[in-house]
């Protein structure tokens, strides 16, 4: 599939809305010189995924981005569903950030934004997950499934000289309930189950690229996913290829989750997360960030 078109510093032109991020400082991403990279095996990078609510209005998304830049390096979002709100993404270049959004229908609410301190965009694409569905009457709303797609967007990471795969998404909600199908719902869960293979097809091919980070809403809590175990779930999809989950580091207590009490939210990578957090603070959306920090290994100079 052809790139689509990096969309990196581009801003909306919108009258209504205001493109400056005044809260927002450039976030201290790993400093990237040359006694660092030569120094140390290893180097810290922190991911981030977000989904912000579709019906919060710009100013309120604005809110919730300005809260996030200054902790990631580099960030899925979910459910991004406007030009405004685009145009604050494109805002970000002020404070050396940069985003991709995709222009395809389905795809665009997924865009993914990085510290430029860090990272290099090298390409980006969309992979579409799911034919188009009938479900009837399982749940409330519209009859059919809509094509959902993963935004995939390829990084040099600067500190490293690390390849960085970002696969970003947001899987079909309600087919899942307690690690289990939702009862009643079936022709959901098969898209749901459908959209889990793709997405692992899709994984497999970007791991051969290079290091690959799978994260989004996944509509599935962890807990119940890892206790129920259920085949074409994430938990043994990611787990057949050698990927646990952000969580199996550490979860919240308290029993509380990044979408009211389930970590629905989450990021695969093939080694275990030096430190897991949920942002709590960040009460912009009915959901809460996730973030995880990952060691990533330094090349070493040719």
């Amino acid at each position: 599939m052809p790139l689509a078109r990096p969309r990196t510093l581009i801003a909306c032109t919108l009258a209504a809305v205001s493109l400056s991020l005044t809260g927002v400082a450039p976030a201290p991403a790993t400093p990237v010189s040359s006694t660092n990279s030569q120094a140390a095996s290893t180097l810290p990078v922190r991911i981030g995924t977000y989904n912000i609510l579709c019906t919060v209005g710009t100013a309120t998304f604005r809110s919730a981005v300005e809260g996030l830049v200054p902790r990631v390096d580099v960030a899925g979002l979910q459910e991004v569903n406007s030009h405004e709100k685009e145009a604050v993404l494109a805002s970000l270049s002020s404070s050396g950030w940069a985003y991709w959004r995709s222009e395809v229908d389905h795809a665009e609410q997924n865009p993914v934004i990085w510290n430029t301190n860090r990272f290099r965009l090298l390409g980006a694409r969309v992979v579409k997950l799911n034919e188009p569905g009938w479900i009837g009457n399982e749940r409330p709303g519209p009859n059919t499934i809509h094509t959902m797609y993963a935004s995939v967007v390829h990084l040099r990471d600067l500190a490293t000289d690390q390849d960085v795969s970002i696969v970003n998404t947001h899987l079909v909600a309600g087919a899942v309930k307690a690690g289990r199908m939702t009862p009643g719902r079936k022709r959901l869960f098969n898209i749901y189950r459908e959209q889990v293979r793709s997405l692992a097809d899709l994984t497999r091919t970007e791991r051969a690229w290079g290091n690959t980070f799978v994260m989004g809403d996944l509509n599935v809590g962890w807990v119940a996913d890892e206790r129920e175990r259920l085949r074409r779930l994430p938990f043994m999809t990611f787990r057949r290829q050698s990927m646990p989950s952000m969580w199996r580091t550490q979860i919240p207590s308290a029993n509380r989750g990044t979408h009211e009490n389930a970590l629905i939210d989450q990021i695969y990578y093939k080694n275990k997360a030096a430190s897991t957090s949920v942002e709590f603070d960040l009460k912009y959306s009915d959901h809460r960030p996730a973030i995880a920090t990952y060691n990533l290994d330094v090349l070493a100079a040719s």
